[in-house]
């Protein structure tokens, strides 16, 4: 089987079609080394498999989604069971990372709705996913004004921030 999903440490194992949907089983073949509770390396046991179903960028048009035969693991130190942590996946998010990218690319360029039926999930999560993306390229932008007959920089709005002004690099 070929490889659909090139994620590394992603192995598909099947694929199939749900209505308009592409669901491509996968398994992450990264062992953890350590106890996510505790901390301790080395010390862990399989505990059983747990599928979780995470969102990824279209394929052909379509949405995708990949059903994950995530681990469970037990440690023998302290008790604890956690899942395999999963990588390529968007922190805080069933969603891959990739995906992410792909909503923050195209929330400047379409609506929330559509891209939300492109990529298969709530438009609720394309606006937080979008919002977040903006805020960070808000943060990044830093205006600055010139005053061309004195060749100062200045804030024609004084009640702007003045962390938010910055002069640009001087030419070499």
């Amino acid at each position: 089987m070929t490889d659909i999903l090139d994620l590394p440490g992603w192995t598909p194992t099947a694929t199939r079609t749900e209505g308009d949907e592409y669901v491509i089983e996968a398994e992450y073949t990264v062992p953890p080394t350590a106890c996510q509770k505790c901390g301790v390396i080395g010390n862990l046991y399989k505990h059983g498999p747990k599928p979780v179903y995470i969102r990824d960028s279209p394929i052909r048009g379509r949405p995708v989604r990949i059903l994950a035969n995530a681990k469970r693991y037990k440690c023998r130190e302290c008790g604890g069971t956690f899942i395999q942590p999963l990588g390529g996946i968007q922190e805080g998010m069933r969603m891959t990372a990739r995906c992410v990218e792909y909503i923050e690319e195209q929330c400047l360029r379409d609506t929330f709705v559509r891209i939300a039926e492109h990529v298969g999930c709530d438009d609720k999560t394309v606006r937080n996913v979008a919002g977040n993306y903006i805020d960070k390229l808000n943060a990044a932008y830093q205006p600055y004004l010139r005053h061309t007959p004195t060749d100062t920089y200045c804030d024609w709005f004084p009640r702007r921030f003045s962390e938010k002004l910055k002069a640009p690099e001087a030419k070499s």
